[in-house]
């Protein structure tokens, strides 16, 4: 073999390790973001029907909110009314819209976090925001629609 023949052989060989170690990696992080990220979305279609119950205790409410929540999806709905916001995590988005005549849509992000071993939520900007304010712009903007 010539010494041009060995050197282009050994980089390609680099390359072909490089993309192999590169698709490792992204299925593991996947793995993470898939596992951990539904994880957040179960925790906050449990934290939103929560929220929903406690909001239906309060005294002086007009109507009743209700949610209907399963592992692929989330709508809250007041009772009586049509419109409604249905909300669904896909991979490492979570997104609600609006149906009917409510005018929403809000997208949140799941990301790795710097160590990649947990994830995090970002809002649409890239900042970190919680479950807990993710429940409360949701439901607030069902509320602000009446």
């Amino acid at each position: 073999m010539s010494t041009w023949s060995a050197g282009a052989a050994q980089r390609d060989s680099e390359r072909q390790e490089l993309s192999r170690l590169r698709l490792e990696k992204t299925v593991q992080d996947r793995r993470i973001i898939d596992k951990k990220g539904g994880a957040e979305w179960a925790k906050l279609r449990a934290l939103i029907g929560a929220e929903c119950e406690a909001f239906n205790r309060e005294p002086g409410k007009t109507g009743v909110l209700s949610c209907d929540a399963d592992f692929l999806q989330c709508r809250i709905w007041l009772t009586g009314r049509h419109p409604s916001i249905a909300g669904k995590f896909d991979g490492a988005t979570i997104k609600f819209n609006g149906q009917g005549p409510v005018h929403y849509e809000e997208y949140w992000h799941i990301k790795l976090t710097d160590d990649e071993l947990d994830v995090w939520l970002s809002n649409g900007t890239g900042s970190p925001t919680t479950i807990e304010e993710i429940a409360s712009c949701v439901i607030d903007a069902l509320l602000e629609y009446r």
